[in-house]
């Protein structure tokens, strides 16, 4: 065990530099990421963000479908001692400006997103946009690629601890306004591993991620799950495609829920 999801990070890309973690489809196509492709990434973003930013306990935000950019964003936000806020892609205009101004957001990463319309109108004043590939902004913003180009085979300085701040995960706010909830590397890391205990999970399983990573059990159940596993994830596409995806990853771990309603008790 390793006491920072950054150290897994690094583990596996050690280990295992071309096995290959993610997978995305696009139509036909599937594009494939290996752990040491992943470092690169995460580790050249999060060198521009401590040299941009300064930091660390920058509070940045993730506004984007499941991809495997997403974990990326994440890993490299967190990995330059930043906290990583993710919202959801359906969030309503008045929710999205309250987390933003709330949190004080500096950086914000766009991916899809069906609320975008929305969003952009609330957006907190001086904050820097970065798209995701293959996303495209009429409003100013800087590139993922660019990005990854400029800071190629670069690292942050910053040494993550357990108890660092990785997180602000806002709940629904079905009690008012959204609740923030702080997470650390210890706190993701305790669920995960008493999961893998108690649910025997294959070593170097497969993952399917189609719930939104905006939810706390969806990240922790496949991104930080396939992490610290040393699993394979495979992303849906859409829900769309989900009878066409779900058979091509053959799942060994997907989160779900489940609702009944009081007829169906009966």
């Amino acid at each position: 065990m390793y006491p920072t999801l950054i150290e897994y990070l690094d583990h596996w890309a050690t280990q295992s530099p071309n096995d290959v973690w993610l997978r995305e489809p696009h139509g036909e196509n599937l594009t494939e990421w290996t752990w040491s492709q992943v470092q690169a990434e995460v580790g050249a973003i999060a060198a521009w963000q401590e040299s941009f930013l300064g930091g660390p306990e920058i509070n940045v935000g993730l506004l984007s479908r499941n991809r495997a950019h997403w974990f990326m964003a994440d890993l490299g936000t967190i990995a330059a001692g930043n906290v990583t806020i993710p919202m959801f892609i359906t969030l309503p205009r008045d929710t999205a400006e309250y987390v933003m101004s709330f949190t004080e957001m500096k950086l914000l990463f766009v991916g899809e997103t069906e609320n975008w319309e929305a969003v952009k109108t609330v957006l907190p004043e001086g904050i820097v946009l970065v798209t995701l590939p293959g996303v495209t902004l009429d409003e100013p913003h800087l590139r993922w690629d660019d990005l990854i180009a400029a800071h190629a085979g670069q690292r942050p300085s910053y040494e993550c601890q357990p108890s660092d701040l990785v997180s602000i995960v806002f709940t629904s706010g079905t009690t008012g306004v959204p609740k923030g909830v702080m997470q650390t590397h210890a706190s993701n890391e305790i669920p995960v591993n008493r999961f893998q205990e108690s649910f025997a999970t294959p070593p170097r399983g497969r993952y399917f991620s189609y719930l939104p990573l905006a939810h706390i059990a969806e990240r922790q159940i496949v991104e930080y799950a396939s992490l610290i596993n040393g699993g394979v994830v495979y992303f849906n596409e859409n829900m769309m495609t989900l009878l066409r995806d779900l058979p091509a990853c053959r799942p060994h771990i997907m989160f779900c829920l489940l609702y009944t309603s009081d007829a169906a008790d009966e």
